[in-house]
């Protein structure tokens, strides 16, 4: 597919992650256990990516091209979020930084202050990978239905002590409230999706309508 057909595409909004993030944290807000941290934390770190992509395609509509934010930048704006949001949850009493590592339960490795560059590694490694897959198209809220419905299960069954010892998993006390957070982005990705569709069925109807 040459670039000309891929730019011609048409029903994806722009800045909608906006709609998305407003949805996300209105319900996590209403509906989460405010006193746990690990809230708070995604939240803070959604808003930071979130404030970042809204940069980039502000300047992108307002510069009328398509470098936006360079990526180095967004690069070091990442690592500053995850610092700032990280360092306090990190470096408090009873923090535990065990890894698991799947299909091995009895192996937990403990990372100590290691584990604050590894999470930040994962996160932006993570954000780049889903700009990968986004492309123009909106091609990303099809996996990130996917992948946060699955980490909807494995923050109920982390934060539940009987699931988590009947299962042999590490317990994370306060980790079943980011289901609420996961279950927020399933349902708010769920209605942008939908909208693309019915966006491009019209769209191509019209197409098709005046051909």
């Amino acid at each position: 597919m040459d670039r000309k057909s891929h730019l011609a595409k048409k029903g994806t909004p722009t800045m909608g992650g906006i709609l998305i993030i407003f949805a996300v944290v209105v319900s996590t807000l209403l509906w989460a256990n405010l006193t746990i941290d690990y809230v708070w934390l995604i939240l803070l770190v959604t808003v930071g990516y979130g404030l970042i992509g809204f940069i980039d395609d502000y300047r992108k509509l307002t510069g009328k091209n398509s470098k936006g934010v360079s990526g180095k930048k967004r690069a070091r704006c990442r690592d500053l979020d995850c610092s700032v949001c990280e360092c306090p949850s990190l470096y408090k009493p009873g923090f535990n930084s065990q890894v698991t590592i799947p299909f091995f339960k009895t192996v937990l490795p403990n990372l100590g202050w290691v584990m604050f560059c590894f999470s930040t590694f994962i996160i932006v490694g993570a954000a780049n990978a889903v700009n990968l897959t986004d492309g123009l198209d909106g091609l990303a809220i099809g996996p990130a239905i996917i992948c946060f419905a699955t980490y909807v299960m494995f923050a109920y069954f982390a934060g539940n002590v009987k699931v988590s010892t009947y299962l042999q998993i590490p317990y994370v006390a306060g980790a079943g409230e980011l289901a609420v957070f996961c279950g927020a982005l399933v349902g708010a990705a769920l209605g942008f999706l939908w909208f693309i569709l019915i966006r491009r069925k019209f769209l191509w109807v019209m197409s098709a309508h005046y051909r």
